[in-house]
């Protein structure tokens, strides 16, 4: 079965501040020089990142659970992971390395206190889980079956 995630309010409200902001850049900006052109392209790359990793939908069979994004998906074999549901209240306590809370989803590396990296991709904050796989990897994704 496929499961289209549909984002929050919050992701898009912050992906339309995003937006707005790198349009506001390129309005107001002064295109000869050449430090606001190298920020402008950081910033590009990095929002082209966070949608490039954005979840669209889970799909859910008897063997595996894939997460796919718009050029690439994860793939898990469930025979071969642990999966348990976690709450928005631990994913509040994460440090986070890289990653976006909100601006297109939830994507990115993070840790958990007591935890290893954990590794979200998420569209929003509902029915997610944390899959743990045998090498000790673990990422958040939204897993609609989770009880």
């Amino acid at each position: 079965m496929t499961y289209y995630l549909k984002p929050s309010r919050s992701v898009i409200i912050q992906t339309v501040i995003g937006l707005a902001i790198l349009f506001l850049l390129s309005y107001i900006s002064d295109a000869t020089n050449i430090l606001y052109l190298a920020v402008y392209a950081l910033f590009l790359l990095l929002l082209l990142n966070f949608i490039f990793r954005m979840p669209i939908c889970v799909k859910i069979t008897d063997d595996i659970i894939q997460v796919k994004r718009l050029f690439n998906s994860l793939t898990f074999n469930k025979k071969e992971v642990d999966i348990e549901p976690i709450s928005v209240k631990e994913l509040k306590r994460l440090g986070k390395f890289y990653g976006a809370t909100g601006l297109f989803s939830y994507v990115g590396w993070f840790s958990l206190p007591a935890e290893s990296n954990v590794r979200i991709q998420t569209a929003n904050q509902n029915d997610m889980a944390l899959v743990t796989t045998r090498e000790g990897k673990k990422y958040v994704i939204n897993y609609p079956q989770v009880q």
